[in-house]
């Protein structure tokens, strides 16, 4: 019974500890992109809700910090 932000952060965080986890397979190429092209737009900022906003709600939190993980590490 626990919530889809509750599994999702401890799949990153065991993604975080190397674990061997796809995060591809949690979000679609289009909303990864989308990130991609936002955090360049807005400067990197360091919280989610400037994501939230830019999409106007259109894609949810844990698409943006999925996407933003797998950015991240593709560095």
């Amino acid at each position: 019974e626990l919530s889809e932000i509750t599994i999702m952060s401890h799949l990153l965080k065991l993604y975080d500890e190397g674990e061997s986890i796809d995060l591809n397979q949690f979000i679609g190429k289009a909303d990864l992109e989308a990130v991609r092209k936002a955090k360049k737009t807005l400067g990197d900022p360091d919280k989610l809700k400037p994501y939230f906003e830019h999409f106007e709600e259109a894609i949810p939190y844990n698409a943006i910090k999925i996407a933003l993980k797998i950015i991240e590490n593709e560095q």
